[in-house]
């Protein structure tokens, strides 16, 4: 998606040029994307489950081809988050460990995604 390249280029370009604040106001701007995608997709399960309970068929083929664009797109988004180091491992997580640390931007987004 052109936006998350977009951002993905200015974050790149800031720690190219040594611009830390610049870096941090794209990190802020990435992470708040993230926080939209993560809305959507709490809406599309709110509209699925309407659509379900409706039996509409027709709205619910709509709704998974909608849900199957969103999750390439949160797909994207998680891969450069990592590729950016948005999310950092955790050294005492060992080899294969699942605990990551959020940077200062990504912090609150973890914290509203456990809301």
């Amino acid at each position: 998606m052109e936006t998350i390249q977009m951002l993905h280029k200015r974050i790149v370009d800031a720690r190219a040029v040594g611009d830390s604040d610049f870096e941090q106001t794209a990190l802020v701007m990435f992470v708040a994307f993230g926080h939209r995608l993560e809305d959507a997709l709490r809406k599309y399960a709110d509209k699925i489950v309407e659509a379900a309970c409706c039996n509409n068929a027709q709205r619910l083929r709509e709704l998974r081809d909608g849900l199957c664009a969103l999750r390439e797109v949160l797909i994207e988004w998680r891969l450069v988050a990592e590729e950016l180091g948005v999310f950092t491992r955790s050294e005492s997580a060992g080899s294969g460990g699942g605990s990551c640390s959020p940077c200062a931007p990504a912090a609150s987004f973890t914290e509203g995604r456990d809301a």
